[in-house]
């Protein structure tokens, strides 16, 4: 199923039901080219989103909040205070499309006017990452600070790939998690040769 936006001021964005939190993270990522006002929206999103999401970067890998990294608190007190502050000044409007499909049916579609791009990152954190149940699945690599969403079964996805994980694992975390290192005389003992 797919969901078409109308932008006040022109234009229409159709998203796929389910790529919600792609599409997020996707934006997120190009925040570095992004400038002026754009920039500062989605950075104020960005911010939202980490304070709002579990991460693996605490003390012995343990998943805190971003925003006991940030010294506040730790809980998503801070992300739930400023989407509500930032969103009070974004007009939108709720409206009701009606069509005709080609046997002449009618159908009613539920929709939202969105105001700028200032009212299309706000609505999509709100519908996307807060109102669904798998907000928690949205995650910024530790290793390359790419966001990305966790499609595992469990969930317990830490890093984007293959590629940063493998840069994660450095010989001496490899050590000292107690892993055959090749090359390493640590655990000669339990090889076997043949």
């Amino acid at each position: 199923m797919r969901k078409m936006l109308t932008l006040v001021g022109g234009g229409t964005m159709v998203v796929k039901e389910g790529a919600g939190l792609s599409e997020i993270a996707r934006i997120l990522n190009t925040i570095p080219k992004m400038k002026g006002d754009r920039a500062q929206i989605w950075g104020q999103a960005e911010f939202i989103v980490l304070h709002a999401t579990p991460h693996p970067w605490g003390p012995g890998g343990k998943t805190i909040l971003a925003s006991w990294v940030y010294g506040d608190s730790p809980s998503i007190g801070a992300a739930v205070t400023r989407f509500n502050q930032w969103t009070q000044k974004i007009p939108t409007r709720l409206i009701i499309n009606r069509s005709v499909d080609k046997r002449g049916a009618e159908h009613i579609q539920p929709d939202v006017e969105i105001q700028g791009e200032e009212g299309l990152a706000a609505w999509m954190l709100w519908r996307w990452y807060f109102w669904g149940d798998h907000r928690n699945r949205l995650k910024r690599c530790p290793q390359c600070r790419k966001w990305f969403v966790d499609r595992t079964r469990n969930g317990s996805m830490v890093r984007c790939s293959t590629a940063c994980t493998n840069k994660w694992w450095t010989l001496d975390r490899r050590q000292k998690a107690g892993h055959d290192v090749p090359g390493s005389t640590r655990n000669a003992k339990r090889r076997v040769t043949p």
